[in-house]
């Protein structure tokens, strides 16, 4: 049996916003409002912005997490959880498991991949809640060492929610970026529902472009490809794929980055060829083999977690690289992956 995880604490956007339910708490929103003075990106589009702003505002005011300087509070669920675990005597085992983070390489051939641009490797990160735990980051810096990529990816949640973490969370990504292998196309990133518009101005201004509903090209020796992201569908709901596919030229492949897995079919006939996403966590704990008691709306158990294909979609739904609420792990390992992008026909 399943449990519906947003039937339990994702109600839909409107219900949230019009009820005044104190269900931001949970999804533990970094939502300050940006100061007058900040920088917003010029490439945001301006109406998409709004609607964040307004979005991110009306779910601050109905937090629980009182002054600015106090962290929103665990869910009380979590917080029974990990009572549970730890008289069970192995919440330990779980925080141990939570700092043992996989490489995972993942080769990917669609139909859509030139190629003359086949072995393009992509190092994808999601999920981080980098202010979850300190120990998590000086992990994270060892596992980089061993890798080698062209390009940089993240997926979005970069923070759990603590408006007190907030320079906590923009210093750790400063540290991370520093230890990434070489990527000379580059590093971008989306934004997931526990991250604000203040958070992705502040990673825009340490090097980390943010795609909001639109793409860039970017050029290889051996061609060029278009790289579009979204914003997140889960929650905020602000996702815009036909704006973003429309800014991809149509002669070049493309590819998609989105917090959420549950746009695979829409991305498939907006002809993409691969498609990173995370959220789920993979369950983040599960039964034994790695099966997930919880399920999400919209995210079938086919594209809950690892690889998958729709169409003539690849893509690939990331177990997340840290974890939510609490730092544990059982049977459903954190990982940073490798997607190396191959051409159908060669194999």
């Amino acid at each position: 049996m399943w449990v519906n995880l947003k039937g339990l604490y994702h109600k839909s956007r409107e219900q949230c916003i019009l009820a005044g339910t104190p269900e931001s708490i949970h999804t533990s929103l970094l939502m300050s409002q940006i100061p007058s003075t900040a920088e917003v990106p010029e490439h945001w589009d301006p109406d998409w912005i709004q609607k964040r702003k307004d979005l991110e505002a009306r779910r601050l005011s109905f937090s629980r997490s009182g002054e600015d300087g106090n962290p929103y509070p665990t869910p009380l669920h979590y917080r029974f959880l990990a009572w549970c675990l730890k008289t069970a005597g192995i919440y330990e085992r779980g925080y141990h498991n939570f700092l043992d983070i996989q490489v995972n390489h993942v080769a990917h051939r669609t139909i859509y991949w030139p190629v003359q641009m086949s072995g393009l490797r992509i190092l994808h990160i999601s999920d981080l809640h980098i202010d979850l735990d300190p120990s998590l980051l000086d992990v994270l810096c060892e596992r980089m060492a061993e890798l080698s990529c062209d390009l940089v990816v993240f997926t979005g949640d970069f923070c759990e929610g603590s408006r007190s973490a907030f320079g906590q969370v923009i210093d750790a990504m400063k540290v991370l970026f520093d230890h990434l292998p070489d990527h000379p196309l580059g590093k971008f990133g989306v934004l997931g529902n526990h991250d604000s518009l203040e958070l992705g101005i502040a990673l825009e201004e340490i090097g980390l472009q943010i795609l909001a509903n639109e793409a860039v090209e970017i050029k290889t020796r051996r061609g060029a490809f278009s790289l579009a992201g979204v914003d997140d569908p889960f929650f905020f709901e602000l996702h815009d794929l036909e704006r973003a596919s429309s800014q991809c030229k149509p002669d070049l492949p493309k590819l998609l980055l989105s917090h959420s897995p549950q746009i695979a079919i829409e991305a498939d006939a907006c002809g993409f060829s691969n498609v990173f996403s995370g959220h789920t966590h993979g369950g983040q704990i599960c039964l034994p083999g790695g099966f997930s008691p919880v399920s999400m709306k919209d995210i079938p158990p086919r594209i809950f977690k690892g690889l998958w294909r729709t169409g003539n979609l690849s893509g690939y739904t990331s177990t997340g690289t840290g974890a939510c609420h609490l730092p544990v792990r059982y049977n459903c390992p954190p990982e940073i992956t490798i997607h190396t992008l191959n051409n159908s026909g060669q194999f």
